[in-house]
This record gives structure tokens, sequence and C-alpha cells, in this order.
């Protein structure tokens, strides 16, 4: 049955009656849930077939091939880093040892040698390793001043006495001063 409203739509309005027969007829449509459940069993217990199977395995086998590639790219990433761990080490295993050599060559005293190695740690701090002779010249005018410059530190070739601390590059020494006010500023 259908009654209009006060603003003209139309509304369908049913009994209680009719209103249950709706509901069986609805429930005639549904499932009983013992047969659901049965139903749900036999779809556990039924065998794949071979397409569900072969695509089991491809999802597997892509899987499995992203993990393997994952695993690779991170051995690789690893290699790589201590490779790269090793030749800095040898780089400055090697910067090392032509410094020592570079020293022992300027010099037999065990002292000077000190004193060189102490003004150049401080003053190549944060420099790269292009200007190694100019700073390991400064070290040594600093910590030998009376000394000649050996041959093979100096520019011409032939050894060289510095008349004054002039001589010595003024970026360098002040470098050197700030460190040593920075350092004197802690304590």
């Amino acid at each position: 049955m259908k009654i209009t409203q006060e603003d003209g739509s139309e509304l369908e309005v049913f009994t209680a009656e009719e209103i249950e027969a709706k509901i069986e007829e609805a429930k005639k449509d549904l499932v009983p849930k013992d047969e659901l459940e049965k139903l749900k069993k036999e779809y556990e217990e039924k065998e794949p077939t071979d397409k569900e199977i072969n695509f089991a395995k491809l999802r597997k086998q892509k899987t499995q091939a992203e993990l393997d590639k994952e695993e690779k790219e991170k051995e690789l990433e690893d290699f790589k880093k201590s490779q790269e761990e090793k030749i800095e080490g040898l780089r400055k295993e090697m910067s090392q040892k032509e410094l020592d050599e570079d020293i022992a060559k300027m010099t037999d005293d065990e002292e000077e040698a000190k004193k060189i190695k102490f003004y150049f740690d401080k003053l190549s701090a944060g420099e790269d390793a292009s200007k190694r002779k100019e700073i390991l010249t400064s070290a040594y005018r600093l910590a030998v001043p009376e000394a000649t410059i050996p041959n093979f530190l100096s520019a011409s070739g032939a050894g060289s006495k510095p008349t004054s601390k002039k001589e010595i590059n003024p970026d360098i020494i002040s470098t050197f001063a700030s460190a040593e006010f920075k350092k004197s500023k802690s304590k």
C-alpha cells in the first residue's frame, strides 16, 4: 500500500504480516550456518589446482628473488665500505711513512723530530695534502728556526736559511697561533 505525504512524495507502507513474509522470503535465500561451515571445510580440504600451485610458486619465487637481491646488494655495499676503509687506511699509513721519512731526512735529532712532527700536526689540521710540503717546511722553520731548510723541501733545490720569521707563511703562523690560543683558553 502507498501513502502520499504532505510534500507530495509517495511512501510505500507494509503491514506486520507483509513484513514477516518478506523476512521469511529473505531467509530462504540465506545459506544455513551449518551448511556454511561445511562449505568452508570442503574448501580448506580441497586439493589446489595446478594453476593455483603455479601462482603460489611464482609469488614465492618472486619474493625470494627480491630478498636475495636485497641481501646481495647489502653484501656489496658492506664489501665496498670495507674496501674503502682499507684503502683510506693504506693512504694514511703511506702518508705517515712519507712524513716520517721526510722528517728523518731533515734531522737526526730525536727532539727536533718530535718538534717538527708536533708543529706539522698543528699546522696541517684541516688542510689538504696538496699543501703538505709547504706545511712541513713551515713546521721545520718553527721547530728549528736557526737551521737551513733541507734541499728536498726548498723550492730552488738548494738549502736556504731563513733570516726572519717573516719568511714563514703568515697564514700558517696565524692558524697555529689561533690554535694555540684556543688550547690555552680551554685549560
